[in-house]
């Protein structure tokens, strides 16, 4: 019988170093994989869009020379730390037929947007 003591360590050693599971790819905010590829995720908040109320996104979703962008509008919780909105990405031109209904979370002391979860449809199948 073999002993499991490898393993343990192994993965007791990546959880101290808190490694992450997938490797991030450069440039990007975050990262998601549909269907075997891997997306790439930015979003950067509109210049001159912030106010006490709202504030304009601009996502890109992009896998090697695929692209898929838009503009998203958060209703600001007055005086809240941290705003969510949920918005829908036909990202079709990435992966035909599919979908992502995604929270973002707007954090107002640095102005930065990130996805927070994100489902693929059809299916609601998790992403993050």
């Amino acid at each position: 019988m073999r002993s499991l003591f490898p393993i343990t360590a192994a993965l007791i050693l990546v959880g101290a170093l808190g490694l992450p599971a997938v490797a991030q790819p450069k440039n990007c905010a975050d990262s998601l994989t549909v269907q075997g590829t891997s997306i790439c995720v930015n979003f950067s908040v509109l210049p001159g869009t912030v106010s006490g109320r709202s504030v304009s996104v601009h996502e890109t979703f992009r896998a090697g020379p695929k692209m898929a962008e838009k503009n998203v509008v958060f209703d600001i919780v007055p005086g809240a730390a941290v705003s969510r909105t949920i918005d829908d990405v036909d990202i079709s031109a990435i992966i035909p037929g599919k979908m992502l209904h995604d929270t973002l979370r707007y954090t107002a002391a640095t102005s930065a947007v990130t996805l927070d979860r994100s489902l693929l449809l059809p299916g609601a199948i998790p992403l993050k």
